[in-house]
């Protein structure tokens, strides 16, 4: 996700990740749903549930990635 919100010609780099696993199941399939939280010039924030078949949430991600320009780019 957070690709797709850097510009053109940068990386997100992830710099912070936190991660809840809240929930356990042993049948059934996961399923991830994430959500921009922010994204601003140089740091993108988003969260990700990771729910089971009956919508139970199985785990929480947090993440926060920086803008990082490619090495030798005057840009960022």
């Amino acid at each position: 996700l957070a690709r797709y919100h850097a510009p053109a010609d940068t990386f997100p780099l992830n710099v912070q990740s936190s991660i809840a696993l809240v929930g356990n199941t042993n049948t059934g399939n996961a399923t991830s749903r994430s959500t921009l939280v922010s994204a601003g010039r140089r740091l993108i924030v988003t969260t990700t549930d990771v729910t089971d078949d009956t919508g139970r949430l199985l785990a929480k991600v947090d993440a926060t990635f920086l803008v990082a320009a490619p090495r030798g780019s005057t840009t960022g």
